[in-house]
């Protein structure tokens, strides 16, 4: 009676840290993947900045499902995926990752740079004002922008000639102004989000 009781716990246990592992290989590869749907989706875009761990993730899991692919044959799918979604995240990740050989120069000796992110809900817009005033950075940039913030911040422009407005509606507006110019200016999107 003791050594089936033995026996079940074990193969119980095996079974649960099996379902386990597979649920962890499973869910970090359809995390990875899901997130290159994010034109679709609002929420499959939030998956997508989660890119270096679903990759350091994966590294990690690789053994583990070549190990649960080596004890039950039929797990050879988790050892395709996690390759897949490994070298999916690679290409992602990688122009980050390495090193750059371009040195960064300055013709002036200072600059000063203000990043804001003011949170698109918020209606402080004088004590944002009143702060980059007070501060009086070369550089502002200010994140969570949407049409109704870009017009309280045009004040800015007096003091700020050369600015860069993309409002939105869904807190990922970015608005820059300088007493700089600014040339090329680009909007580069890093995810698949609809604009």
């Amino acid at each position: 009676m003791i050594r089936a009781s033995l026996k079940i716990m074990r193969i119980t246990f095996k079974s649960l840290l099996f379902t386990f592992l597979n649920l962890t290989v499973f869910s970090v590869c359809i995390f990875s993947l899901l997130g290159y749907l994010g034109k679709y989706n609002y929420y499959f875009d939030l998956l997508s900045t989660f890119r270096i761990q679903y990759l350091y993730a994966c590294l990690i899991l690789f053994p583990v499902s070549i190990f649960l692919s080596v004890i039950n044959k039929k797990n050879l799918w988790i050892v395709t995926t996690v390759i897949i979604t490994v070298l999916l995240n690679i290409i992602d990740v990688y122009p980050y990752i390495i090193k750059s050989t371009k040195k960064a120069t300055m013709d002036n000796d200072n600059i000063s740079i203000m990043l804001a992110n003011i949170l698109t809900s918020n209606n402080k817009y004088r004590l944002v004002l009143d702060l980059i005033n007070r501060e009086s950075p070369d550089i502002v940039a200010i994140q969570e922008v949407d049409n109704i913030w870009t017009d309280q911040l045009s004040l800015l422009k007096k003091t700020y000639p050369y600015y860069f407005e993309h409002p939105r509606t869904d807190n990922f507006g970015l608005s820059v102004y300088s007493k700089l110019p600014l040339r090329n200016i680009n909007l580069n999107h890093y995810s698949y989000a609809r604009t």
